[in-house]
C-alpha cells in the first residue's frame, strides 16, 4: 500500500503501470480520467473487498 497526497498522482502512477489501483471518489477519479485522457475505468459498482 502507498499514501499519496495529490490523487492526480496516485493515478498517473496507475496509468504507468507502478501501481495496480487507486481507492478514490468515483466523481473525482471519473473527472481527472476524462481530465488527463487516461487509458484507465473505474469498477462499474462499490467495491467491498480489496
Amino acid at each position: 500500500m502507498k499514501n499519496y497526497i495529490d490523487v492526480a498522482a496516485a493515478v498517473q502512477d496507475l496509468a504507468n503501470g507502478n501501481i495496480d489501483g487507486v481507492i478514490n471518489d468515483s466523481i473525482g477519479n471519473a473527472y481527472l480520467i476524462k481530465d488527463m485522457h487516461l487509458p484507465l475505468r473505474q469498477t462499474p459498482d462499490y467495491v467491498s473487498r480489496i
